[in-house]
């Protein structure tokens, strides 16, 4: 109970900061300059204020995901993985593109793509196990295709998070 009662300040902290720093850029999206002409080289531009609205948005709708799939559909999500969940999302929007950390701090970026690789690959094994324990399901799955299913599930999901 300790850890889910942690995970949910967590989240709820990662939350309050996503949509506090989604405020902040809508309000220096309005301040900023068009980037016509050469900016200054530590300041944004008001397509990056755009870039980081998007993000913090979409990221503080995201990060209220597993609650939601855990209420609506009964979806058992353990906390470490709610924890995990929610330290990427803050890594990668809140300190990555608020804070600068991808310009800022060598191979942020690289970090991030080694965490999320296994992040996704632990996604793709409980959903696979969430499968293979179903009873609706009436298949046993190797330990084989469990293994290239987190794979495979990791790498669509990477591509998918490049092209976006």
């Amino acid at each position: 109970m300790k850890k889910l009662l942690s995970s949910k300040k967590l989240v709820g902290f990662v939350f309050i900061a996503m949509f506090t720093a989604a405020i902040y850029a809508a309000i220096m999206l309005i301040i900023a300059t068009t980037g016509s002409f050469m900016p200054e080289p530590k300041s944004r531009l008001r397509s990056d204020y755009i870039l980081m609205l998007l993000q913090c948005g979409l990221g503080s709708v995201v990060i209220l995901l597993p609650g939601f799939l855990q209420r609506k559909f009964g979806i058992a999500i353990s906390p470490t993985m709610h924890i995990t969940f929610a330290v990427f999302l803050f890594c990668a929007i809140y300190l990555g593109e608020v804070f600068d950390f991808y310009f800022r701090i060598p191979h942020w970026d690289t970090m991030l793509h080694v965490f999320s690789g296994f992040a996704l690959g632990a996604i793709g094994f409980s959903i696979i196990g969430l499968v293979n324990k179903s009873d609706s399901v009436p298949v046993s799955l190797s330990p084989a295709f469990v293994a290239i299913f987190a794979f495979c599930f990791a790498i669509a999901l990477g591509a998918l998070w490049e092209n976006f």
